[in-house]
């Protein structure tokens, strides 16, 4: 194996540290990192989906955005996002997935009759989150 400084190609030493990246046939590519003490467990994984994740971030920012100026437009001061109802300030899209994720929409088909849609019937915070982010009728199903 090559080697750069007495050290493996592909190794880099970062405070007592070794850091392995490896990338080659059938691998995305993937950084590793183990210290010389037998009691740390730490790992470093990169797999090069950067962007997507760095876009799923920015939706993430933009729809927490969205929710909270439109609550300030409205007056909102807080909404009962957290366990017990408990008030919400500052409302995060892992909270908005929480309460919105027992709503189920279920079609049914018989033979040639028309399908049948059953949606789950929203709560009133649910409708309040939808109509605060300009969505007021996209539980109409």
């Amino acid at each position: 194996m090559p080697t750069v400084g007495g050290r493996p190609r592909g190794t880099l030493e970062t405070e007592g540290d070794i850091v392995n990246y490896e990338n080659g046939p059938g691998k995305l590519g993937s950084l590793s990192a183990s210290s010389y003490s037998p009691y740390s467990t730490r790992a470093i994984h990169y797999v090069p989906w950067g962007p997507l994740y760095s876009l799923a971030l920015l939706v993430e920012s933009l729809l927490e955005r969205e929710l909270r100026r439109a609550k300030d437009r409205r007056g909102v001061a807080t909404m009962p996002l957290y366990p017990e109802g408990r008030a919400c300030r500052y409302p995060t899209v892992p909270r908005l997935i929480e309460v919105f994720e027992s709503v189920q929409r279920h079609t049914l088909l018989v033979g040639k009759k028309p399908p049948v849609v059953f949606t789950t019937k929203l709560t009133r915070l649910q409708r309040q989150i939808l109509s605060l982010l300009g969505m007021p009728r996209a539980h109409d199903g």
